[in-house]
Order: structure tokens, then sequence, then C-alpha cells
């Protein structure tokens, strides 16, 4: 979402910088025209990354700050208190793992909050007392411009023999995206041996990762499955496949669900966060209750023996719903104006920063 909002920013109306705190981030968010900052802090209370924050505030002549994420919006609230950086503070909320007391005790300096779901927003109310005109729901929101047509390409070069479908789930491999689930709705689809899925995330969690290995190889799906890490290019991933796929625990968004929408694909994936609802409340299939593996193969199943027009049809159905209420231009517009509301009361400045 930084990079989505920050490449549909009017530059005219608002010059962003991105911030990354920790230098291990940094390689994903390069944008052609933004200065990219790394404070390479290494905890909250690391006085090297409040030097190096107030400094890149006094430098740019910062006049808001926007933190993505709890951890990053306790570390700029503690610059904020301690190293008199005065600049207003934007939290941006997107993850379903609730904040700890850290951001409950650094909530004084939030000027407003944004939460990317209904849940998040609730607990921004309960707990941190923001609501009202100090907070926003603002859900995540993709560029269709940035997901191409549909094509085959080296990604089916993975599978031997090549599958008749390709199936993708944009998932980093944790338990609470729930891999275990995933790879039992395949096994238990009719169209397994016709089917391969390619599984783009993050590999870190080295135990659970060799969990779904395992469970691949227990259930005969070795040469089904593909665990290939981070992928830059999600589009052109997206480009290859004819479905997506996601049996995440729990989200607030998610993302994944956007993207396959917005490359025109049909999916099946669970039935959580504000995507998903905006999807029940539209009609769209693919939806299943969170853990049941037989669901979700019923789903799979359902979308494969359909006619290969159905199921364009079915995406093209998703790319609408992108343009009509996921649109990250419109999200920036509301995003800008957001921002001019916040430094109002400042006369006189020129609004800088993202």
């Amino acid at each position: 979402m930084v990079l989505n909002l920050t490449r549909s920013l009017t530059r005219t109306r608002v010059r962003p910088v991105i911030c990354v705190t920790r230098a291990g981030a940094a390689r994903h968010l390069a944008v052609p025209d933004v200065p990219l900052e790394v404070l390479t802090r290494r905890s909250t209370w690391d006085p090297r990354g409040f030097v190096g924050l107030k400094r890149l505030v006094d430098r740019y002549r910062i006049d808001l700050i926007h933190a993505h994420g709890y951890s990053t919006a306790t570390f700029v609230a503690a610059v904020k208190h301690i190293a008199r950086v005065h600049q207003p503070l934007v939290v941006h909320g997107h993850s379903s793992d609730l904040p700890s007391w850290k951001m409950v005790l650094a909530a004084s300096e939030v000027d407003h909050f944004i939460g990317v779901s209904e849940q998040v927003m609730e607990w921004a109310e309960q707990r941190l007392g923001l609501c009202g005109a100090r907070a926003t729901l603002f859900e995540n929101a993709l560029d269709l411009e940035q997901y191409p047509g549909r094509r085959r390409d080296e990604w089916t070069a993975l599978f031997d023999p090549p599958p008749r479908f390709l199936g993708v789930a944009i998932a980093n491999v944790r338990p609470v995206k729930d891999i275990h689930t995933l790879l039992n709705a395949v096994a238990r689809s009719r169209h397994r041996d016709s089917m391969a899925l390619i599984i783009a995330g993050s590999l870190e969690e080295a135990a659970y990762v060799e969990s779904c290995r395992l469970l691949a190889r227990r259930l005969g799906l070795e040469r089904r499955i593909a665990f290939v890490g981070r992928v830059k290019a999600i589009p052109d991933l997206l480009a290859s496949a004819d479905f997506g796929a996601l049996t995440s625990a729990r989200e607030t968004g998610p993302l994944a669900v956007l993207e396959y929408m917005a490359a025109g694909l049909p999916f099946v994936a669970t039935n959580v966060g504000q995507v998903a609802k905006v999807c029940a409340a539209t009609g769209l299939p693919g939806l299943v209750p969170v853990g049941d593996a037989q669901a979700a193969a019923s789903a799979l199943d359902e979308m494969l023996s359909i006619g290969s027009a159905e199921r364009s049809a079915r995406g093209e159905r998703g790319r609408a719903l992108i343009r009509n209420r996921f649109d990250v231009r419109e999200r920036a517009r509301r995003l800008e104006a957001l921002y001019e509301r916040i430094l109002c009361d400042r006369p006189g400045e020129r609004l800088e920063s993202h």
C-alpha cells in the first residue's frame, strides 16, 4: 500500500519521501521519483533511529508523518515525544495482529488513525480512543494498470507435466495463512492431477515452511506445488495463472484477493477481512469458511469445472469491483484531502510530505 499510494499521489499537492526505519525492507520500496531514506534502527528505543528521523524531518521540511504499521507508529510517537518532532502523525493500521501495549501508550501522539477494515477501526476506537473525526476507514486499493492481460510464460515450466490449470497463492508461508488447509483442499479436489499451485511469499518461518513441504509430500502433491519465495513481479506472475487461492485464518484486507481480482482471476478464498466482506455483499463467488478444506476443494472443483469463458467473466466481475470500489487513485485523492484537513490549522505552510 505504501507503493500504491505513493505512486498515485498528485505531485503538485504532495511531495512524498519514503522512510524505512529498518534496512531489510528498503529493497521493496523504490519509487523512481521519490527519495528513499533508511534509518537502520535496531529497536523502538534505538537512539540512532531517533536522531535519524529528526534529521530527516528537518532536511526535507516534513509537514506530516504517515506511519504504516504499529511498530513504526510506536517508534514515531516516541520520537515526537522525546526529540521534539511536532509534525502531525497519521497511523495506518493494516494488520489483523492487533498492536501491543506500546501502541496504546503511544496513542496520545496520534493525530489521525486510518484502518483498512472495520475490525481494525473498532479496535482503534475501543483501545486507542481514536474515533469520529480522528479516524477513517480506508480499505486497501490497487492500480488496475499495473496488472496486464492474461498470458502463459515460464511459470508453467516449474511443473512436469505442465498443468492444465495453474493457480497462485500470494501468501507468506506462516501459520496465520493456513497453508495446510490450502494443501488439503488441492489434495481433495477432483482436479488435483490437472492443476498446479505456486505459493509466492516469504519462507522465513522455517519450521512452518518445512511442515508445509512435508504435508505436500504426504498428500502426493510434491510435483503439483511450488514454494517460490517472494516474487517481485506479482502482476506478471498472476498474468500466467488461471486462478488465485488464499485460505488465511484471519486477514484485514486481504491485499492478495484484490490482486487476484485486478489480474482478472477467479479465486477461492476464506471469508475473512474487509475485501471478502465486500465480495460477499456483491455476490462474487469463491468464498469459503476458515479451516474448511472440503469447502475449499468443492469451490475449486466448481470453479475449474465451468467453461473458460465463464471463468473469464467471473474474473472480469472482480476487475469491475476493483474499478468501482478499490481504485487506488480514488484512495490517493481522499488521502490528499485528509492530509490537508489535518494541516488546515497551519496556514501559510505547504503540504510537503507523505
